[in-house]
């Protein structure tokens, strides 16, 4: 995931929990599988407001150094992601979810929960997609699995996949907290299910393939990204 940290969040005046939320955002741009980069860039030796930002918080040089290495590593990185990996910027706004612009605290949350991969079969499927996936992608899906960054997670069956996605769609009755973390849940989810041939027509999907994709399309329509 790539996470474009805007100019405003070291901008305006701080507080201690955004604070303690920025350095668990900065920690989680280590990561291989994120990309947290500057808008405009980050330069090690300017005065912008990052610069000031850090020099204020942090009091330890090698602490310092850390962070400015994690947003210098960060400019290659995004390069290097795939043209379809999401993208999140951090703004001191409230969060705007269907244009990717979020707070610093639900940037976070969403780095916080793994990405996960819902199969039909967690045995079956996911060693399907293993020997199926080229070299460098395969390398990746087993060290994002080793780490804890992707998680397999067991369907059951078409229409167990589906009762699962009901599960996260948006609930207006739900509170602020739960609503959020459904679509959070949401949005770090990977659906893969196969076409299941239709008896009638082997060319065609099966009704219940056909009504599986339908219900994620569905979902995806209010949260676009």
């Amino acid at each position: 995931m790539r996470v474009v940290l805007k100019r405003s969040v070291f901008e305006t005046p701080t507080t201690a929990e955004r604070d303690w939320a920025l350095l668990e955002l900065l920690r989680r741009g280590q990561s291989e599988f994120h990309a947290v980069i500057c808008d405009p860039p980050f330069d090690r030796d300017g005065q912008d407001p990052a610069n000031q930002w850090i020099r204020a918080l942090v009091g330890n040089p090698g602490l310092q150094r850390l962070i400015e290495q994690t947003l210098v590593d960060g400019t290659s990185k995004a390069a290097s992601l795939s043209a379809g990996a999401p993208t999140v910027f951090v703004h001191v706004q409230e969060s705007d979810w269907a244009r990717q612009r979020l707070s610093v605290l639900h940037t976070v949350a969403l780095l916080r929960r793994s990405l996960r991969l819902l199969v039909e079969n967690r045995r079956a499927d996911f060693c399907f997609l293993r020997r199926l996936a080229p070299t460098r992608q395969r390398e990746l899906l087993l060290r994002a699995l080793d780490c804890g960054e992707l998680e397999v997670e067991q369907g059951g069956g078409l229409g167990e996949v589906k009762a699962r996605l009901d599960e996260l769609a948006p609930e207006p009755s739900a509170s602020a907290a739960e609503a959020l973390s459904r679509r959070i849940a949401r949005l770090r989810l990977c659906v893969v299910f196969d076409r299941d041939s239709d008896a009638q027509d082997r060319s065609e999907p099966s009704e219940a393939s056909r009504d599986l994709l339908a219900r994620c399309q569905a979902l995806c329509e209010g949260d676009p990204w």
